[in-house]
């Protein structure tokens, strides 16, 4: 079964992320313990856009669980917005995925798109 969520938000992606271990990160892809595929996807519309600009996981992903999902301050324009999903072995940070980009005028995206295949 596959589901796109249009502009995900921190909700969302807290809902398919937290208490979940990521088993492969690379890019915009990430596969989680329980076998679901997530793919993000860039958004763009009109003056607003939204791209997944750093992911980052230590060699080897080692044992790990999704903690939180926080937005992110950018700037401090007003229509600036981002995630960062914070992944946790043991007691230190493992890995990290952000999320920024421009919502513009506020009328157009808002975020980037998320494709959930569950297994």
């Amino acid at each position: 079964m596959t589901e796109t969520i249009i502009d995900a938000d921190a909700i969302d992606f807290a809902l398919e992320l937290v208490g979940h271990k990521i088993v492969s990160l690379t890019d915009e892809t990430i596969i989680l313990d329980d076998g679901t595929v997530l793919l993000m996807h860039g958004t763009a519309d009109c003056c607003a856009y939204f791209d997944v600009v750093g992911t980052h996981a230590e060699d080897g992903i080692a044992d790990n669980i999704i903690t939180a999902v926080k937005t992110t301050d950018l700037d401090g324009y007003e229509y600036d917005e981002g995630f960062r999903l914070h992944i946790l072995s043991e007691a230190t940070e493992l890995g990290y995925i952000d999320i920024d980009g421009t919502a513009s005028s506020g009328y157009y995206c808002h975020s980037i798109d998320l494709e959930v295949r569950r297994a």
